[in-house]
């Protein structure tokens, strides 16, 4: 007889298991955001706009990746988009305001 060399078919579904892991995205658990956290990110939102480090930096407890990927899961239940519009309008009203000063 001769040894198992992981030939047959228990050790074939193990090694293609095994590959399909080893491949395979892992899913990381949802982020879970504080009542806190969340009033705090639409504050942050509306004085840095799309600055998700400033935002991260400010929060403290979220990576950048996550303040962005909560404002793109939580856009519309939230009304970010609105938030975003306010603090774009604010920073081309300043813009215009700069340059009518240069001129």
């Amino acid at each position: 007889e001769q040894a198992n060399d992981g030939g047959g078919e228990g050790g074939e579904g193990k090694s293609a298991k095994a590959a399909a892991a080893a491949v395979a995205p892992r899913r990381r658990a949802p982020v879970q955001w504080t009542g806190v956290e969340q009033g705090t990110f639409v504050q942050l939102l509306g004085a840095h706009g799309r600055d998700w480090a400033a935002i991260a930096a400010a929060l403290g407890s979220k990576s950048e990746a996550q303040v962005r990927a909560y404002f793109t899961t939580s856009k519309a239940r939230l009304g970010l988009g609105a938030v975003l519009a306010t603090y774009e309008a604010a920073q081309d009203e300043a813009a215009q305001a700069a340059t009518a000063a240069h001129a």
